[in-house]
Parts: structure tokens; C-alpha cells; sequence
């Protein structure tokens, strides 16, 4: 990107084509149905099929069902992307997002260089659909646009400080102390793997 020539239009055009294959933001799902959250089973959960589920299942229904249970921004919380602009909480993802009927490669009023995909659905991240499928849980996708964009992202999140975590033998301790004396010991041990998972302690 660093090479195009934002003055030609159709080297432009040529560019957002080429985005245009990668990442998106258009939601197959019918509009009536594109907000209901239905609740799920773990054997009904499309982040949990098996290998054999996923190749026998139609790849259409497949992304469908799993792009809307992991890409959705649906609720903004302050432990999640809410922050202070002033006085006013807003989402740091600047989530709802504007609809648009065609994509947009352009250079704003801040000369910051961006590329906006199609949408239908103004809770849906940018995605890859190769990579979600893949990956199957939320992985956004950005093109990059510039070089100092590139070293601003990296630099961001190689200095980022890590949160000290408590001792395994502190967390237990606590899960114990939280569940009821006549819960069965297997539950503190159940929520103290579930919180080793979510949580880990890596520094920079």
C-alpha cells in the first residue's frame, strides 16, 4: 500500500477489489433473523464440532451459524470496550458500525488511510471467512494500510504491561471460599480449570 497512488482512482479501485476478497462484513443471514440469540446446547455449539462434524455439515450453514454465535458485538460493557471520551461512555470499537451498500478505500479527514467493507449488519466485525472457519471463534480481520500503522500495532502490543496474576494456590483458595458448603469438591476444581483457561499470565 505504501506504493499506491491515492490520486489515481483506478488504482484505488484496483486495491479495494483485492480487499474486497479477503475481509467482509456482510451477514448471510436473513435481516428478521440477524438479532435473535438462540440458546445453546454444548452439542449444539458450532465452536465445538468435531473435525468429522465440520466436513460432513454444509459449509454455507456452517459459517452462517458460526460467524453469528462468535463475530456479533453485541453488548458493550465497561469490563469489555466502553471507555470515557469526556463524559460520555462510548465504545472503543466505535460499535454500532454505519451501514454501507459498497465498499469505501479512502484517506479521512485526519489523513489516516482506511478501507470499509460492505455491511448489512452494523453489530458484525470485519472478518476473513477462510480464517474464521479455521479458527472457529472471534478473529477480526484489517487490512493494513500503511507502514506506521503496522509498527504502531506491534509496538502497541509487545510494550503492553501483563496484569500480575494470583498463585494457582491462591485461586483455588478463593474458588473454595466462594461455592457453598454443600457443593461437592469436583465444582471449585471444575471453575478453577475454567479460569486457568481464560486467564493466563504472559508477559511481554
Amino acid at each position: 500500500m505504501e506504493i499506491l497512488d491515492w490520486s489515481n482512482s483506478s488504482d484505488v479501485q484496483l486495491a479495494k477489489i483485492f480487499f474486497n476478497k479477503y475481509v467482509t462484513s456482510w451477514n448471510p443471514r436473513d435481516l428478521n433473523c440477524r438479532n435473535i440469540m438462540v440458546p445453546r446446547s454444548l452439542n449444539d455449539d458450532p465452536c465445538l464440532l468435531n473435525v468429522g462434524q465440520i466436513f460432513s455439515s454444509n459449509p454455507h450453514n456452517d459459517y452462517k451459524e458460526l460467524l453469528n454465535r462468535v463475530q456479533k458485538h453485541t453488548k458493550c460493557t465497561v469490563d469489555s470496550c466502553l471507555c470515557k471520551k469526556g463524559t460520555i461512555l462510548t465504545c472503543w470499537y466505535n460499535a454500532p458500525w454505519d451501514l454501507c451498500d459498497e465498499s469505501r478505500l479512502f484517506i479521512d479527514d485526519q489523513g489516516r488511510k482506511k478501507y470499509e467493507p460492505t455491511r448489512n449488519d452494523d453489530k458484525l466485525n470485519v472478518h476473513n471467512i477462510d480464517l474464521l472457519t479455521m479458527w472457529r471463534a472471534n478473529v477480526d480481520c484489517q487490512p493494513v494500510l500503511s507502514r506506521y500503522a503496522m509498527l504502531k500495532y506491534i509496538a502497541k502490543y509487545t510494550s503492553k504491561a501483563e496484569k500480575r496474576f494470583e498463585s494457582y494456590r491462591h485461586m483455588l483458595k478463593r474458588i473454595s471460599n466462594s461455592i457453598g458448603s454443600e457443593d461437592h469438591a469436583l465444582c471449585a476444581y471444575r471453575k478453577f480449570l475454567a479460569e486457568t483457561i481464560v486467564d493466563r499470565e504472559i508477559g511481554a
